[in-house]
């Protein structure tokens, strides 16, 4: 098993599917942080990806490949238990890039506390957007670009818990800048709700939105999507949402505003050691 340099991380481009799982294909482009391990440096067949937020690994490549499969649990121990340790990180959370991966990771890490959990990808394109459903919001609410520019031009009381979001996924915040856009809701200085590109590839952006707990409930996290999912038409980008199966509020918000569920995956977890 070898780790890749950011430089050649395109030697992987083969080994995936470039209209499923943006998370890697931005990591393989070089627009997302993360980390990649194969099984051959030069000429790779398979490899797992281990998402720059520390959110899973995904198994790419062929999935039979006889010698990676039976490394991967000394490698896990071995060496990213101690890289995971580093990052506060308990649990393994792996996802098969097709479905094919899913018979192999059930039985290489049949020995472990092995559990699953579903998920669902939608895709929003502009004919199918319902724009009829943009939810009103209180007038003491306000709407803004989500840039560093104002953030830093502002007295936002959180302005902290904003940036520490969007660098769970981008290496810097100039590369946001570069790359993605977002939305706030701001009530009384107070950042309440944002949704953002999270991962961006070839015009498609994954969605990453969040509410404060206090502010759940009244339709921020439905209008801050929306004007995140205008904005993506007005420049001809494609809105992406990864939900968690069980997440029905998540459901009920994309399918409200005409997302299609454009596939499913399943995925799987179990700790990395015991905690003390």
């Amino acid at each position: 098993m070898v780790e890749l340099t950011p430089g050649d991380f395109h030697r992987c481009e083969a080994m995936v599917d470039r209209t499923k799982s943006i998370e890697v294909n931005a990591i393989i482009k070089g627009n997302n942080p993360g980390r990649i391990f194969v099984d051959h440096k030069h000429k790779p067949e398979t490899g797992m990806v281990w998402l720059g937020n520390n959110a899973g690994f995904y198994f790419i490549g062929q999935e039979d490949n006889d010698s990676f499969n039976q490394e991967i649990n000394h490698f896990i121990d071995e060496y990213i238990v101690k890289q995971a340790k580093k990052e506060n990180l308990e649990e393994f959370e792996a996802v098969g890039q097709h479905p094919r991966w899913d018979e192999v990771i059930q039985r290489v890490f049949q020995h472990r506390k092995l559990h699953n959990w579903n998920q669902r990808v939608y895709k929003l394109h502009s004919q199918n957007y319902k724009a009829e459903n943009e939810p009103l919001i209180a007038g003491h609410y306000q709407v803004v670009s989500l840039t560093f520019e104002s953030l830093e031009n502002t007295g936002y009381s959180n302005r902290d818990f904003v940036e520490s979001k969007v660098l769970d996924y981008w290496e810097t915040i100039d590369d946001f800048s570069d790359k993605g856009f977002g939305f706030m809701i701001i009530n009384q200085q107070e950042i309440v709700s944002l949704c953002f590109s999270a991962y961006v590839f070839e015009g498609v952006h994954g969605v990453h939105i969040e509410t404060l707990p206090p502010y759940q409930g009244k339709g921020l996290a439905q209008k801050v999507a929306h004007k995140f999912v205008q904005d993506c038409f007005t420049n001809g980008t494609v809105p992406y949402w990864n939900c968690l199966e069980r997440n029905q509020s998540c459901i009920a918000i994309v399918e409200n505003m005409g997302f299609t569920n454009v596939f499913n995956y399943v995925g799987y977890e179990f700790p990395l050691y015991q905690k003390a």
